[in-house]
């Protein structure tokens, strides 16, 4: 992916420069369901990897819950160094209802 220069400061010690490399990004969320007795919910997805943000959509799940439908979801996307992720952006994906939202919000 990339390699990011960073300068890491230890209190009583001498500046040291370590470099992270990045693998890509680690997504987790809310998704939006239809449940087998029908209506609408929404269920906190699984954190999952991707090497690129393409591969998401593919990706969204319900945890292992087992619903009819995934309409979509809300994705809290991280750059992921491996032992460290920092935080990137937010995406939606598919249909993705307003309660969804709240619920999500809600949550995090």
């Amino acid at each position: 992916m990339g390699k990011y220069p960073i300068k890491l400061i230890t209190r009583g010690e001498k500046m040291k420069k370590i470099t992270l490399s990045k693998r890509g990004f680690f997504v987790e969320g809310t998704a939006d369901v239809t449940p087998w007795g029908g209506g609408r919910a929404s269920i906190p997805m699984k954190g999952f990897f991707v090497e690129h943000l393409k591969d998401i959509k593919e990706n969204i799940n319900d945890n292992g819950f087992g619903v009819e439908k995934i309409n979509g979801a809300i994705c809290e996307v991280f750059d992921d160094f491996g032992k460290c992720k920092e935080y990137r952006r937010q995406i939606v994906v598919g249909d993705v209802k307003d309660f969804v939202f709240d619920n999500h919000y809600e949550n995090n």
